[in-house]
Parts: C-alpha cells; structure tokens; sequence
C-alpha cells in the first residue's frame, strides 16, 4: 500500500508493506525481523500485525489498515484481504470518505 502501490511515487519513496500473521514475538520486535528476512534494496515500512490486532485497528480506524484495504495489492491471503475489502466497501456506502492524510467517518 501506499505510494508505490498507489503508482504515484517519488524515486526516494519507501515500500510500505502490511504484515498479518500469528505472530509470536512482540509487537515491538516484529519489524525488525521483517527487516531481518526481506532485503530491499529500497527502505520499507514493515507493519507487522496479528489477525486480532489488524481486526481490532481496521474497525477502529486507523488510517494505515484503512489505507492497506483500500489501495493496497494483496501477495497472499486474499480470503483475508478480500473481507476487509468488502467491509471497506460497505462503510464507504454508508459515508466512509477518504481525505488526503484521514479518512472522515459518517
């Protein structure tokens, strides 16, 4: 998700990705070990969530799952993605709208 995805990049622009998976370590150290494993020769944002978690921010509105919903390209998972994609969907039926930095809720 984000610039990249979006196709509106920069040459500097980061990858921002979206991680969710049963998780074992903190929360803290779970971007480090994405680091650790994939080695982009760009920077990149890793955001590292638990099913549970990514559930809990999505209904709560955090604009980076919101974000990774709405433009994002799914690599693997798509049962999972594509849930959260019908969700998204619904709410912007009901008033959801997307500004440039927020998204305004009904």
């Amino acid at each position: 998700f984000g610039s990249r995805a979006r196709n509106d990049y920069l040459p500097h622009s980061d990858i921002d990705i979206m991680l969710i998976g049963d998780f074992k370590e903190k929360f803290i150290n779970r971007s480090k070990i994405a680091y650790e494993i994939y080695d982009f020769s760009l920077g990149f944002d890793a955001f590292c969530y638990t099913p549970e978690e990514f559930d809990e921010m999505f209904h709560q509105g955090i604009v980076s799952n919101l974000d990774a919903i709405d433009e994002g390209k799914c690599l693997f998972g798509n049962e999972f993605f594509q849930k959260y994609k019908n969700e998204l969907e619904k709410l912007k039926k009901r008033g959801l709208k997307k500004e440039p930095l927020v998204w305004i809720l009904p």
